[in-house]
């Protein structure tokens, strides 16, 4: 079975190690970005991503919003999952998964295996 490729997109530092440290453990490969710019050159640098993680609140002009709105054009058929502790799930592109910070990494993780190849390790119950 074949691991997926996950983009994560989160400017607080500690939370996006900790998602890295915990998607790299479940057997994911992970690539990361700061910021909505980063993330845009690693979509460009790198073969096409299983699922996007993206914050939607984001320093700079462009937000996690408008990523999923770029990721869904030009790769429609990426996951993408918007996580926000401000926005309503409204604002929630269409075919996105939408996370209400705090969410637990098992409800990540239960996210990202509906669509993305599931490897197996041990349940992690943090939150986020």
């Amino acid at each position: 079975m074949r691991n997926g490729t996950v983009l994560v997109v989160e400017d607080e530092i500690l939370i996006r190690l900790m998602l890295i440290d915990v998607l790299t453990e479940k057997g994911y490969r992970v690539v990361e970005a700061g910021n909505v710019l980063e993330a845009m050159a690693a979509l460009g640098r790198n073969p096409p991503f299983d699922a996007v993680i993206t914050d939607i609140d984001m320093p700079g002009c462009l937000n996690g919003l408008d990523l999923a709105s770029m990721v869904r054009t030009v790769a429609p058929r990426t996951k993408i999952i918007v996580a926000s502790g401000g926005h309503a799930l409204q604002s929630c592109p269409t075919d996105c998964h939408f996370l209400q910070k705090p969410y637990s990494l098992i409800q990540l993780i239960d996210v990202l295996g509906q669509d993305v190849a599931e490897p197996t390790s041990k349940t992690m119950a943090h939150a986020i």
